[in-house]
């Protein structure tokens, strides 16, 4: 049986104060990035400042595989100081607040599975947004795909990036302040949602937003349940790697264009269930706070 410490949430008020917080804070870091990394390639030759004046600048930045993950670190370093701050301000403990207490053994390895058991609904709300919204996308996903298609070193350094700088930053905020503080108001079925569609928002890009959602559920639910952020982590980081290893190595496809198979979302409705059910069993003391 798992002993889940009690935490210590902001109010809700709070909580969506630093959502906001967040989101303008991690702009600006992206954008201060991406400035610096302009000035930098220019230095250095591997860019012309009219190429971005005659364009897209933001998305000419993002090609360059250093440029993209640079942004990336610097959107989760943004939620990294929001969260400290946050807390600091309320005068709250940062780890028992956010839960880094050291997770029953058995829950890494099932909220690895059970977030990637959950993908291929991802997927689907993935094709069902774009299919829906012809245009509304800032590209985010093809951005992406196309950097880690690049030489082997860019697409590592874009690959770990994506892989831990989200996962660690994103979990911390939005499962470790924003949750906790939603669920203490709302009770745990609605906190998790609210906190599972802002953090598909969060994301900006509407594909990218619906995926990033469907996972949050997942991601909030071990989360909630287990009382520990560090299941989240793992399964935020698995999924992220595995996503960008199918984007260098899988086949090319159009989303728009991407088939809706029922074989596999039955198969994962199915596996959801079964590690749904194993989660509620190894967590038999219900999570308080």
């Amino acid at each position: 049986m798992s002993v889940v410490v009690a935490r210590r949430a902001l109010p809700a008020w709070a909580a969506v104060v630093a959502l906001v917080a967040a989101f303008v804070i991690s702009q600006i870091a992206s954008a201060l990035a991406l400035a610096g990394g302009a000035f930098l390639l220019a230095a250095t030759g591997h860019l012309k400042l009219d190429d971005l004046a005659r364009g897209d600048a933001a998305q000419a930045l993002l090609a360059h595989p250093l440029m993209l993950s640079a942004a990336i670190a610097a959107t989760g370093l943004g939620l990294v100081l929001t969260t400290i701050a946050a807390l600091k301000i309320a005068k709250l403990p940062i780890a028992r607040s956010v839960g880094l207490s050291a997770p029953k053994a058995v829950h890494v390895p099932l909220a690895i599975l059970l977030v990637m058991a959950a993908g291929p609904f991802a997927d689907a709300a993935i094709i069902g947004v774009t299919r829906a919204l012809p245009g509304a996308t800032l590209g985010v996903l093809d951005t992406i795909s196309t950097a880690v298609r690049g030489a082997p070193l860019s697409a590592l350094l874009v690959g770990l990036t994506i892989a831990l700088a989200p996962a660690f930053a994103e979990e911390l905020f939005f499962r470790g302040v924003l949750q906790p503080s939603l669920t203490a108001r709302l009770g745990p079925l609605a906190g998790v949602a609210l906190a599972s569609i802002l953090f598909g928002a969060f994301h900006l890009d509407p594909p990218q937003a619906a995926g990033a959602a469907v996972l949050g559920l997942a991601l909030g639910f071990v989360t909630w349940r287990t009382g520990s952020l560090w299941p989240a982590i793992a399964a935020h980081a698995a999924n992220n790697g595995v996503a960008v290893a199918y984007a260098r190595f899988g086949p090319r496809e159009e989303i728009a264009s991407a088939e809706l198979e029922p074989l596999p979302l039955v198969a994962s409705a199915a596996l959801v269930s079964a590690l749904l059910f194993a989660i509620l069993r190894t967590t038999r003391e219900r999570p308080r706070g």
